[in-house]
């Protein structure tokens, strides 16, 4: 669902275009599902091949915790990308954030309850990501 989300250019405008990672928001890039790396499995890779750029992004279902920080800077020591991005989306953060990481926190919740049925469609459009500052 996330995946659906940043295929958006729209969405990753909203949510990168102000934070200094604008080849994510304004240049057309692909968008791919889980990605092997030596290290383990990301679950969202970003790729611009015109710049030799990229983004690994990891979701988890519960807060962020330290040692993901730890997951995914290993998965950015593997990339062969000119630059390199890692994202953590989660509902949430348990402790402090790393002030020295190249690794932004994205907090995700959904904008409508999950009181009545909703198709797939609905809630990709009720979902909201919002980077860490």
């Amino acid at each position: 669902m996330i995946r659906c989300w940043l295929k958006s250019r729209t969405n990753r405008q909203e949510l990168f275009g102000h934070a200094g990672f604008e080849w994510l928001a304004e240049t057309d890039v692909e968008v791919i599902g889980e990605r092997a790396l030596p290290e383990g499995y990301a679950d969202i890779l970003i790729q611009d091949d015109a710049t030799s750029s990229s983004a690994v992004f990891e979701v988890k279902l519960s807060k962020t915790e330290g040692e993901h920080f730890i997951q995914v800077s290993n998965y950015l020591k593997n990339m062969n990308s000119k630059s390199t991005l890692g994202f953590i989306i989660s509902k949430g953060v348990a402790g402090e954030i790393p002030t020295k990481s190249n690794i932004v926190q994205i907090i995700c919740n959904f904008e409508r309850p999950f009181t009545v049925p909703m198709t797939f469609s609905e809630l990709v459009n009720s979902l909201r990501l919002k980077l860490c500052s």
